[in-house]
């Protein structure tokens, strides 16, 4: 028992001793010193025990050697010589990752099973075998072939299959995943200048009083109210990039924070109009459509489903084109050289304004569908929990492209509700997104997003070798082509 507190010690510095092992294997020969220790070994006597089991091999008959004996120690120090040059070769051609791992393998105090778990994960190939044999199906392969020629039209087709196939409650889920995805891309364009904030729920939050207040107090019709909504919540950030964008980085993220936390106090002191702590309750719904003898009730999460869907996408397509524009380009152009970008006449504080009021509109715009669609909110559901789930789902899924924010919050929502609550664990879902946050961090530090040219690639590849088998040989001159 008392050996377990200094494995642990070991265990827990594994990678700090690998980071100064490749230090040092930088700057010193190791391979020709360790050339020079092998040399010696075997020129070096052989020990008593490799004596006498020598002694007992040519009683037994054994041939003996025109040259000296090499022991079995030494045999072994020569494999461990040969392995730590390896080591050493390895360790100073790898990436810090790869150096980290090695560090654990050789750590005392990490198990086999949890080493050679790592080793995998960071070998593992693209798709796995038994996947890899279905998709050699000729059915799935023209089904793969049909979804890559007509991506958006499967889509399309999918998102509007999907609710028929959901009970109420997964129903009512799928709505939120919705909004979730446009709260997470409208932060990514935020994060395209280099900024990340702690207080992009909290304008949700504003998107979604503002447009309570407006339908519940004034009487505003509520799709006007939305929009009104999402409107306060620009001018709210528009307000704030005055104070927040004299900081830049980690000085930005902690004002930020400060900001939405005396909103939300803000919301908390005031019970006149915000409700104080209780919030507003009964929040006027989305009106049905009546057209004819067709009406289309919106407190079924079927047809709200299907109007979330339909402003969340027009919303998507307004995010995306404004990336895509000179405006995008700048905001990128901001984050990697933005001194070099003052340099030449672009006013990087006005764009970082810009793209924070965008961001904190089409925030707004999800808060305000929550709202209209829960019929009840409160400060609590906008606080530093609720953000930190939008940052795990940006980092999980990437911010490197488009679609990886949307990936994240689509893999962690089905990881939540479908097997953390199957499992009986959704109390513990923040330690298993931390836990989540971290795999991703060593072993996807690009995202989710990152897995996708790979898969990609590889469709690819099959496809090549499909049209190469099934090419028909012709015979030309008595030669097979």
């Amino acid at each position: 028992m008392p050996d377990r507190p200094k494995q642990s010690r070991v265990g827990a510095g594994a990678a700090a001793m690998a980071g100064r092992v490749a230090d040092w294997v930088k700057d010193a020969d190791i391979r020709g010193l360790l050339s020079k220790i092998r040399l010696r070994l075997e020129r070096a006597p052989a020990t008593s025990i490799d004596k006498e089991r020598g002694q007992e091999l040519d009683n037994r008959g054994a041939p003996k050697a025109s040259e000296p004996r090499i022991g079995p120690s030494g045999e072994a120090l020569g494999r461990g010589l040969d392995a730590l040059s390896g080591l050493a070769r390895r360790v100073r051609e790898a990436e810090p990752v790869t150096r980290m791992v090695e560090g654990f393998r050789a750590a005392p105090g990490i198990s086999q099973p949890v080493a050679r778990t790592m080793e995998w994960v960071r070998t593992a190939p693209r798709v796995p075998a038994p996947i890899a044999r279905l998709l050699e199906h000729r059915y799935i392969k023209s089904l793969v072939g049909l979804v890559r020629g007509h991506a958006l039209l499967v889509l399309f087709a999918g998102l509007c299959i999907l609710p028929y196939l959901l009970s109420y409650s997964q129903q009512e889920i799928a709505v939120f995943l919705v909004i979730n995805v446009l709260l997470v891309a409208s932060y990514r364009l935020l994060t395209l200048t280099g900024e990340w904030s702690l207080g992009h729920v909290v304008m949700m939050g504003v998107g979604a009083y503002a447009s309570a207040l407006f339908a519940k107090k004034l009487g505003v019709p509520v799709p006007i109210s939305m929009l009104i909504g999402a409107c306060f919540a620009g001018l709210a950030a528009f307000a704030l990039s005055y104070p927040l964008f004299r900081m830049k980085g980690f000085y930005f993220l902690i004002g930020s924070f400060a900001a939405g936390e005396i909103i939300r106090l803000v919301w908390k002191r005031f019970t006149f109009p915000f409700g104080g702590p209780k919030g507003i309750k009964r929040i006027d719904a989305f009106p049905d459509i009546k057209v004819g003898v067709v009406s289309i009730d919106f407190y079924e999460p079927v047809n709200y489903y299907f109007f979330c869907l339909l402003v969340v996408g027009v919303s998507l397509y307004i995010l995306y084109r404004v990336e895509r524009s000179r405006i995008g380009l700048t905001f990128h152009a901001i984050h990697w050289q933005d001194k070099l970008a003052e340099s030449v006449g672009v006013d990087t504080f006005r764009y970082r304004m810009l793209a924070f009021v965008i961001a904190s509109f089409f925030a707004g715009l999800a808060g305000a569908l929550y709202a209209h669609y829960v019929g009840t909110i409160n400060p609590n559901r906008f606080g530093v929990d609720q953000m930190v789930f939008v940052l795990v789902w940006a980092i999980v899924g990437g911010t490197a492209t488009f679609y990886g924010p949307i990936l994240g919050v689509v893999v962690l929502t089905v990881i939540n509700e479908m097997v953390l609550r199957g499992l009986g664990l959704d109390t513990v879902r923040p330690m298993i997104y931390g836990a989540i946050l971290i795999a991703a961090m060593l072993f996807l530090p690009k995202g989710i997003e990152s897995l996708v040219p790979q898969v990609r690639e590889w469709f690819r590849g099959n496809d090549g070798k499909a049209r190469n088998t099934a090419r028909p040989s012709v015979e030309v001159d008595g030669e097979q082509t």
